[in-house]
C-alpha cells in the first residue's frame, strides 16, 4: 500500500503493520490481530467511500460482527489504542447512526485525509508528524534531512526538492528522508514561482508545486539539516540572512551544489517570472538542468546522507 510504503522509512518496515498484507498464511486470524494490537501504539483506519459496507450493500461490512476491520477497530478502541481516521478518494466521517454501537467512537476521534494526487506527501508528513507525538522515540527510525538553498526560495530549491522526492519515491531510503527548500534572502512571495511551477507539471504530470510556501533558511532547519545544497557560490558570500554565523557556522555541511558533485559552476537562475514562452523556457531549462545533475548523480546524494 502507497501510504505504508511513504511511512515505513519513518517508523521501520516491520513496524507498519497492514492487516490482511501482514498476517502469515494458517494463523488463526483473531489471535494475531490481538497479538498485533497488544503491542499497537496507534491504529488508522483507511475510510474509503464504501468502508461502511464494504460495496456489498445494507448489514454487511462494519455492520458483521466477523468484519476484520471491525474487530480490529473496536478491539483497538476497548484497548484504548489512539485511532486515527483516514480518509482517502473523498471519504467523510460516517454519522454515528451509521455504525453498529461499538465504533461509534471513532466519529470524535480528531481525523485527517490523505490525497492520492498532488498533496499525497504532504499529507502523508502531516500524518507522520501526528504519530511522532504519539510512538515512542525507540521505535521511530533516525531521519535525514536535505535542504536546497536558493535566494529567494521560489524557484530552483523547490524545483529541487519535487525532483529529489520524485527520485526518493523510487528509490525507497532505509531512513525517512525530509527534504526542505529554503531561500536565503527572503520574500515576499507566497508560493512557487507560476514558472517554475508548470516547468516541474510538464516535467511530471502533476502541479508538484501547487502547496510551496516559500521559507527562510532559519537557525533552526540550518541545524536541523545534514546536508546542505545551495544553489551558487555567490550565496556564501551572502550576509544578511535569517540566521547568525552563516556560512561559517554551517560550512561543515553546506556545498554549492554542482560543486558537491564533482561539477564546475552553478546552477542558473532562471528568474525574473513570468507568464510568456521565453520565462518557461529558462524555467525549463532549469528544471532539466536539476534532474540531469540530481538523477545523474543520486548515488552520491544517497551515501552523503546515509540512506
Amino acid at each position: 500500500m502507497r501510504i505504508r510504503d511513504a511511512m515505513a522509512p519513518r517508523f521501520g518496515k516491520d513496524s507498519v503493520f497492514i492487516d490482511i498484507d501482514s498476517i502469515p498464511l494458517g494463523v488463526d486470524f483473531l489471535e494475531y490481530i490481538n497479538s498485533q494490537l497488544s503491542a499497537c501504539d496507534a491504529l488508522i483506519a483507511i475510510i474509503g467511500p464504501h468502508w461502511i459496507e464494504a460495496g456489498r450493500g445494507p448489514g454487511q461490512g462494519v455492520h458483521l460482527k466477523t468484519d476484520f476491520v471491525r474487530i480490529e477497530v473496536e478491539e483497538a478502541l476497548k484497548r484504548k489504542v489512539p485511532v486515527i481516521p483516514a480518509f482517502v478518494a473523498g471519504a467523510r466521517m460516517p454519522r454515528p447512526n451509521e455504525l453498529p454501537k461499538a465504533l461509534r467512537p471513532i466519529v470524535s476521534r480528531n481525523a485527517t485525509a490523505i490525497d492520492s494526487g498532488v498533496n499525497f506527501r504532504n499529507d502523508v508528513n502531516r500524518l507522520i508528524r501526528a504519530l511522532d507525538e504519539i510512538v515512542p522515540a525507540n521505535k521511530v527510525q533516525e531521519k535525514r534531512t536535505l535542504v536546497f538553498v536558493s535566494l529567494g526560495g521560489t524557484c530552483r530549491d523547490p524545483m529541487a526538492k519535487a525532483i529529489t522526492e520524485k527520485l526518493f519515491e523510487e528509490h525507497k531510503p532505509s531512513h525517512h528522508v525530509v527534504i526542505r527548500a529554503a531561500g536565503l534572502g527572503g520574500t515576499t512571495k507566497t508560493q512557487a514561482s507560476h514558472a517554475a511551477r508548470l516547468a516541474v507539471k510538464e516535467m511530471y504530470g502533476e502541479d508538484l508545486l501547487a502547496n510551496h510556501k516559500p521559507q527562510l533558511l532559519t537557525e533552526r532547519l540550518a541545524k536541523e539539516a545534514d546536508l546542505i545544497l545551495i544553489m551558487d557560490r555567490s550565496l556564501l558570500k551572502r550576509s544578511k540572512t535569517a540566521l547568525d554565523g552563516w556560512p561559517n557556522a554551517y560550512q561543515d555541511k553546506t556545498y554549492v551544489l554542482k560543486e558537491f558533485f564533482g561539477l564546475k559552476g552553478d546552477v542558473s537562475d532562471p528568474w525574473p517570472d513570468g507568464k510568456n514562452e521565453a520565462t518557461l523556457s529558462r524555467y525549463r531549462d532549469c528544471a532539466n538542468e536539476l534532474r540531469q545533475i540530481l538523477t545523474q548523480n543520486f548515488d552520491r546524494l544517497i551515501k552523503a546522507l546515509g540512506v
